[in-house]
């Protein structure tokens, strides 16, 4: 979804030109190709100075906790989107495409704002409205932080684990091949 984040910053940008886009994260494609050619259409628009391209960090939670908002606009399924739950670790609200895990992680109203998969205007207008109102936007942040420690937190995965492992444990016991 980078290119449609990038469509999405870019409508942010014209109705807030002050708004800085961040992206972490390093490219996986072979030489690099893919970042190579998100910077040449940045470059284009001469957004250079409001969309950065961070690289691969090892500071993530000093890094996310100068953010306003995590955005996370994946076009594909998605386990569960790491990089919000980072966002929602140092209190940020999340703007993200209803997909995947997303939708687990993002309480659409609650803790974030959920928007169609490839509708940058969608994702964009939901920015713009966070933007605009930072109670909202702090808000949404806390429960965002409380959502994560009451069922993201390791501890409770352990636990949760634990139990499943345990319930199928108790399961009457059947051959399944013949």
């Amino acid at each position: 979804g980078h290119r449609e984040f990038m469509n999405t910053a870019a409508l942010v940008l014209k109705q807030r030109p002050e708004v800085t886009f961040a992206i972490v994260g390093g490219d996986v494609t072979p030489k690099g190709v893919f970042l190579d050619e998100l910077r040449q259409w940045v470059a284009e628009r001469g957004l250079g100075k409001q969309i950065l391209f961070l690289g691969w960090r090892r500071d993530i939670p000093e890094v996310t906790s100068c953010f306003d908002l995590a955005v996370q606009a994946s076009r594909y399924v998605e386990g569960l989107g790491r990089s919000l739950l980072e966002g929602m670790a140092v209190g940020l609200a999340s703007v993200a495409t209803r997909t995947g895990g997303f939708c687990e992680v993002v309480e659409d109203g609650v803790t974030g704002l959920l928007t169609p998969v490839g509708d940058s205007q969608a994702m964009s207008e939901a920015i713009l409205q966070l933007l605009a109102d930072p109670a909202k936007r702090q808000a949404m942040g806390a429960a965002g932080r409380r959502r994560l420690e009451r069922y993201f937190d390791a501890k409770v995965q352990i636990q949760e684990f634990k139990q499943l492992f345990l319930d199928v444990l108790q399961r009457p016991y059947r051959r399944w091949y013949p």
